[in-house]
């Protein structure tokens, strides 16, 4: 059985609503009939691939499925920019704390989704932030990506003491069901997890608001007022629109165009240039980068006034003046709105600097 062929095999637990998607890879059709914990008997479980073409390993030194063969591994495909990625991150800090002693090993593979993800540096500055501990291998050539034939951040794959793939999770959410699945692992190896209590579940599922999709820059997809595909290299001025549409954002004043992101093309004394959008959201984020001016200030405004506080992300800070702005320091995703619901608004990111570039909003509930 080949490579391809056993990820069809795989009984699988699919979450695609709560995941970003690589727009590179080919499409994988997975078998979706999750099996119940305990009733995996007589299933011919495929051996997982090998970690591929990684150059760069933190906080481990170089990592093989052969050479872990008897503890239990979780490889977590994601990208530190990544808001789905970056919600999963405190249950897999609650798993290796509670069970790394016990034999279970975390692989973060880390597939960037922009340039300045490849940055080893920016990685680094990351698992710093978030608190990350385990063993992270830089996949900046995507060749474990492509050995597990994935498209999606986050992606976990469990395996066995015998270096099998028992169970697939994509996404965020069903993190009781992959504790268990973990405990059951590693029982199976012999290890007596009775003793040690189960971690936090993310509790009763919340009531399911429709809320604004993940937004690129760049001539890859289309922006309000423009439409993607197209060479479009040049600096041009963009017009920000009498109406909005859903779902989509706005460029105004002076923007260069790339495959994956908008730079703002000119210096300004004023905060004339902008990107906005409305939003339905309980959250957002932007994934942004300063380009060479270090930090770069961005204004931020809610319904053209500063953001109230009770909106306000945790990235959202006053400038002397009583305006609410975004200092920019390094490329990562800034929290902007946080909110304690789902509410509809209308927010603008100022700039002034050459240089600085937008990658994508991104929403929670």
């Amino acid at each position: 059985m080949n490579t391809r062929q056993f990820l069809f095999a795989i009984a699988t637990l699919v979450t695609l609503s709560a995941s970003c998607m690589g727009p590179d890879t080919p499409s994988l059709q997975l078998d979706a009939s999750s099996a119940e914990v305990g009733g995996d008997a007589g299933i011919d479980w495929p051996p997982a691939p090998d970690f591929a073409g990684i150059k760069t390993w933190l906080n481990s030194p170089p990592l093989s499925l052969a050479g872990l063969k008897g503890k239990i591994v979780v490889v977590d495909f994601w990208t530190y920019s990544c808001v789905n990625c970056i919600r999963t991150l405190p249950y897999l800090r609650t798993w290796h704390e509670a069970y790394s002693d016990l034999g279970l090993v975390i692989v973060g593979v880390h597939r960037p989704e922009f340039d300045f993800e490849k940055v080893e540096s920016n990685v680094q500055e990351a698992l710093a932030r978030e608190g990350i501990t385990w063993p992270i291998a830089l996949d900046n050539e995507s060749a474990t990506w492509d050995a597990y034939h994935n498209r999606y951040w986050p992606r976990k794959f469990l395996i066995d003491h015998l270096g099998r793939i028992r169970r697939d999770v994509i996404g965020e959410g069903q993190y009781a069901e992959t504790e268990a699945w973990i405990r059951e692992l590693l029982t199976e190896s012999g290890v007596d997890v009775s003793q040690i209590p189960l971690g936090p579940s993310a509790g009763p599922a919340p009531v399911r608001h429709r809320i604004t999709r993940e937004l690129y820059a760049g001539t890859r997809w289309a922006l309000g007022n423009y439409i993607g595909n197209a060479p479009f290299s040049s600096a041009t001025g963009f017009s920000e629109p009498d109406i909005y549409r859903d779902d989509e954002f706005y460029l105004h004043g002076d923007w260069r165009l790339t495959p994956e992101s908008a730079i703002h093309a000119r210096e300004t004394s004023g905060f004339d240039d902008f990107f906005s959008l409305v939003y339905r959201a309980a959250s957002v984020n932007v994934v942004v980068a300063p380009g060479r001016a270090l930090p770069v200030t961005l204004l931020v405004t809610h319904a053209d006034e500063p953001i109230p506080i009770a909106l306000r992300g945790t990235d959202v800070v006053l400038d002397d003046s009583g305006q609410t702005v975004l200092i920019v320091d390094r490329p990562r995703m800034y929290s902007v709105i946080a909110a304690g619901n789902v509410h509809t608004g209308k927010l603008r990111v100022y700039a002034k600097s050459e240089g600085l570039t937008l990658h994508t909003f991104t929403f929670g509930r």
